[in-house]
Formats: C-alpha cells, structure tokens, sequence
C-alpha cells in the first residue's frame, strides 16, 4: 500500500494512474473501484496523521510564542504606555496572513491533499519528485512532509551483496576448497529445506557435502586407474 500512495504523490500520476494500473489487471470495475476506495483511505488516514502532527506543533509553537510575546509586552508597559496601543507595522507579515486568510476562502476548506489530487497532472517526464515538493512546500506545508518521509529512500549501512547473497554464510575462512557444484547444491538444499520448515544443521550439510566430494574423487581416481 505504501508504494501505491508513493505513486499517488508523483505530480505525473496521482490516482488517475492508479486506477490505470489496476484496470490493467483487473477485468472487474467493481474490483477497480474497490482498490481505488483502499487506497484513497489509507491515503487519507495517513494524511490526517500528518495533519494533526503538524497542528500539534503549531499549538506548541503558538504556546511559546505567545509566553514571549506578553513578556515582552508586560515589559512594554512597565517602560510606558503607548507599547501596549500600537502594534508594529509589518506590510510583509500583514499580506501574507491576508493572503492565507483569503486562500482558505477561497478553497472552500478543502484540505491539501483534495487541492492536490483536483490539480492537473504535471506532464514533465524527467520531474525531480523531491525537488518539485520542496519546491511546492509553500503550498502543500502538510503534504510535503508526508511527501518527504515516503518519497525518501532508506539510508542502510549493510552492503547489498551480504544482505542477499548466501553463499558468504556457506563459504567460510574453513570451508573455501568447496567447489562451485558444491556450494549451489548446498544452498539450494538449504533453501529448500527452510520452504518446508525442517530444522538445519548447516554445519552438518556441509560435512556430508565434503565427505560426498572425497568419496567421488576416489571414485574418479579408481576409475582411471582401472583403464
């Protein structure tokens, strides 16, 4: 589900790709308006933990503020009265709260992520999708941050080819004359025996893998010697 709501944050796909990609699978619309329905909630929920995150840390924010903001005014009084009669004049402050204010009424309430999913898809192939969130923060203060924790790539520090390779756990400092043949045939009964949940003695497998090896190099060596 994750990796669906990541295709929805792509300005390129959002959920009409969505839809696409499931009526490619299913033949049933039914079947497509169902996926559709789970994903646009899980979607939704996980936009609303964001949202309220976010409110959460307004509110301590605002709390902090506003400590601050009536010390210094009760020091604005103790020095005279007009401090606590004007307000200081801040044209850029001022516009940008008018401009808030008026969005908000003119989008009706409708959260971000309803704005964003009513938006036009953006039709640049070769779009940086963490830039052109960045870039959109302004407009998407929420949505952004939800963008940035499931668009980002997880920072691992194991190397790729230990994480999915076995053959470095079968050939150890005292197991490396195994041959080739050997060792896939130890690790494909390993992986076999794990689909049927038997117990593995791997140190065990090994050594009869060996004693197998000796035996056919003797049965080789026989054979040669007979001709």
């Amino acid at each position: 589900m994750l990796v669906l709501i990541a295709v929805v944050l792509d300005p390129k796909a959002k959920l009409s790709y969505v839809n696409f990609l499931y009526g490619q699978i299913y033949d049933d619309e039914l079947k497509v308006n169902e996926m559709h329905y789970k994903v646009k909630v899980a979607l939704e929920r996980l936009y609303e933990f964001y949202e309220q995150s976010s409110l959460a840390s307004s509110d301590r924010n605002f709390g902090a503020q506003s400590l601050s903001a009536s010390s210094s005014g009760s020091n604005a009084d103790a020095g005279g009265s007009e401090g606590s009669k004007i307000k200081k004049y801040d044209a850029q402050a001022w516009r940008k709260t008018f401009m808030h204010s008026n969005q908000h009424m003119c989008n009706d309430n409708k959260s971000e992520l309803d704005q964003y999913l009513e938006e036009k898809n953006e039709n640049i192939l070769d779009l940086d999708l963490l830039m052109w969130w960045k870039t959109s923060g302004s407009k998407y203060k929420i949505l952004s941050l939800m963008a940035r924790d499931v668009l980002s790539i997880p920072v691992t520090t194991v190397a790729s080819e230990s994480t999915f390779s076995t053959s470095g756990r079968v050939l150890d400092s005292f197991r490396s004359s195994l041959t080739p043949k050997v060792v896939e045939a130890l690790i494909c009964t390993q992986d076999w025996l794990r689909a049927v949940r038997v117990p593995i003695d791997v140190e065990e497998c090994i050594e009869n893998a060996e004693k197998f090896e000796m035996d056919m190099d003797c049965l080789n060596e026989e054979i040669i010697v007979s001709k």
